[in-house]
């Protein structure tokens, strides 16, 4: 499924499958298991992923995002998002569900108004368009999580 720049404005309409769908041109199988060793690093790549978005450390949504990606990682990348992941990210952070919603998307949102489109164009390639809206959050934790594991993969 590719999408033109006209069409990838609609990406919010998608469902969480067909986001993966779009993004899984890697073929991550099977899912890394988190050791002590490699979780330290995986986190460490999240954090340095994050930072060259550049996804203001002093949000909220920061570190819902680094729980979120780790989660999703570690869990695999169907996961519901809404109905597992925020519960997961939630209790562990001691918010509500909604509120880790909404500190990620405003996390997400903030980073978008000043990044570097060829930082997007890498990550996120054809499925966004850097010019007309930022991902959701959900395209946001799937197109990390697909990066970091490919990362992982190439180095295990």
């Amino acid at each position: 499924m590719n999408l033109s720049d006209e069409e990838a404005y609609s990406i919010r309409e998608l469902t969480n499958s067909q986001v993966i769908e779009l993004i899984s041109n890697l073929d991550i199988k099977p899912l890394l298991i988190l050791t002590k060793e490699n979780n330290f690093t995986i986190e460490e790549d999240i954090i340095n992923v994050l930072r060259k978005l550049g996804v203001p450390n002093y949000l909220k949504g920061y570190n819902c995002l680094v729980k979120s990606i780790l989660k999703m990682i570690e869990l695999g990348l169907d996961i519901p998002i809404t109905k597992e992941l925020y519960p997961l990210v939630a209790k562990e952070l001691n918010m509500s569900n909604t509120q880790v919603e909404k500190d990620m998307r405003k996390a997400i949102e903030v980073t978008w108004s000043n990044i570097d489109p060829d930082i997007v164009d890498r990550l996120f390639g054809y499925t966004i368009n850097v010019n007309k809206d930022h991902p959701t959050n959900s395209h946001f934790i799937i197109t990390i999580s697909k990066y970091i594991l490919n990362k992982h993969k190439r180095i295990d």
